[in-house]
């Protein structure tokens, strides 16, 4: 259910983002992509911040060592063939 619920509020967000940033772009010499670049790099910085609090130090650093251990697995795979 929490799942479910994140991916609703994750596709209300999306609506927003589209409806503000077309209001945003009237007047504006800026291109589409360009416009979507910067409001997903800001989205980004604003949201990291409540990420690393929520999911927690420990939990993104045990992610990273989940990630390299694989990595490590499969160089080791490819160096044996």
């Amino acid at each position: 259910m929490i799942g479910f619920m994140g991916a609703m509020i994750s596709n209300l967000a999306f609506v927003f983002r589209n409806i503000f940033s077309k209001k945003g772009m009237k007047g504006k010499s800026v291109s589409v992509m360009n416009y979507y670049a910067c409001l997903s790099m800001m989205s980004l910085l604003i949201v990291t911040p409540f990420a690393n609090s929520v999911e927690g130090p420990q939990m993104w650093a045990d992610g990273w060592q989940n990630d390299v251990s694989k990595s490590d697995q499969t160089l080791s795979t490819l160096e044996t063939q």
